[in-house]
């Protein structure tokens, strides 16, 4: 257990402890400073274990790993594989960050905050990475400031994994209970390995495939985000923010896009975003076209792997994926900061507004207007 508790510190963002409980059935994870002292070490028939002591739970509360088998062997390796998954979102959301980036940006300690005037979720919002630098309750009084400053409401983006327990379960229940609200549009976050599938380009059944380095007028008016015709005058600049980037499309014999997709590269791996296919050629064929054709061209630029993000209920989109050989890494959704100023996490005001059930069963209210104009961004 102690190798584990080595090994999980070198794994997670936070460094912390794990103490196992043979009667409870439970590993515990808690996180803490390195700035406080030692833990205090722990011992009991079946294990060994490192926990922290009451004054480091207060930096992140624990997080308890349940398990179905008490032996002290399946707990290690139970453990481990959940804090593995940790890394690997961990590490995947930091470059997926370097694909889609703010106009602005800003750091927190190990949280990146990121502006671009509006213009998208993930171009807009703090992503809660590692150590703020700060208790945490500084911290969102600082990523509030920060937005409010720059007229956009103050939004963190939570990756979590699809099970289990994790660090940023905490937060999202922090937030929760200081009235964060939980934006609508949460989403998956789907990767493949580029060498195990098939890469080569199908031929779509209607035009022709063809890459871009930088959008052309026509690949831009066919690009809605979120259905809008909104064209912010930041769009090129984070469209093109990636450290490489290229605009696929598929045309057809007079020249009309009839869909787009946009392939981004970053330490190895492709990214893709913006993809749209125009109504009146849907559920032809070109969905699958396209993103086959982005992967082979992913493959042709040296990636090895690619990630893309897709909303939890388009259902249509992640049946595609799925048979294009994309998996389910991990979720993510935006919170987004209560109506009126907050320091150190408490409510100054609030107003009249929704009130409903968050994903975590906490009540949330919150006025909708500040952002309702905003028409949701992810």
């Amino acid at each position: 257990m102690q190798a584990l508790a080595a090994a999980t510190r070198s794994a997670c963002s936070w460094h912390g402890s794990l103490s196992a409980d043979s009667t409870a059935r439970r590993v515990a994870y808690t996180p803490w400073r390195t700035r406080t002292r030692s833990p205090a070490r722990v011992r009991d028939r079946n294990c060994a274990g490192v926990i922290p002591d009451t004054r480091h739970s207060r930096t992140v509360p624990t997080v308890f790993l349940r398990i179905a088998i008490e032996t002290s062997l399946n707990v290690t390796f139970r453990a481990y594989a959940i804090m593995a998954r940790v890394e690997t979102i961990t590490e995947l959301e930091h470059i997926a960050a370097r694909h889609w980036r703010g106009t602005e940006e800003h750091r927190l300690g190990g949280w990146l905050l990121r502006a671009a005037d509006g213009f998208t979720g993930r171009a807009n919002s703090a992503l809660p990475l590692g150590d703020p630098g700060v208790p945490l309750d500084d911290a969102l009084a600082t990523v509030t400031r920060w937005y409010r400053d720059r007229a956009l409401p103050p939004m963190i983006a939570v990756p979590l994994p699809l099970e289990g327990d994790s660090p940023c379960h905490q937060l999202d229940n922090h937030l929760s209970e200081r009235s964060w609200l939980t934006r609508p549009g949460p989403a998956f976050v789907m990767v493949a390995d580029l060498a195990a599938g098939p890469t080569a380009g199908a031929s779509p059944a209607v035009g022709r495939f063809r890459v871009d380095a930088e959008p052309d007028d026509a690949w831009l008016a066919r690009y809605h985000y979120r259905g809008q015709d909104r064209r912010p005058p930041v769009l090129r600049t984070v469209l093109m923010s990636a450290p490489a980037q290229a605009f696929a499309s598929i045309r057809g014999d007079d020249g009309e896009v009839l869909a787009i997709g946009r392939l981004s590269i970053a330490n190895g791996w492709a990214g893709i975003t913006a993809v749209e296919v125009t109504q009146a050629k849907r559920r032809a064929g070109l969905g699958m076209a396209l993103t086959r054709a982005i992967c082979a061209e992913a493959v042709a630029r040296g990636a090895s792997r690619v990630f893309l993000q897709v909303e939890t209920d388009n259902v249509p989109a992640r049946n595609l994926y799925e048979r294009c050989g994309f998996r389910y890494s991990h979720r993510y959704h935006y919170r987004v900061a209560p109506l009126g100023a907050t320091r150190r996490g408490r409510m100054l005001q609030s107003g009249p507004g929704a009130r409903y059930v968050c994903n975590h069963g906490y009540p949330c209210v919150q006025g909708l207007g500040s952002f309702a104009k905003r028409a949701g961004r992810r």
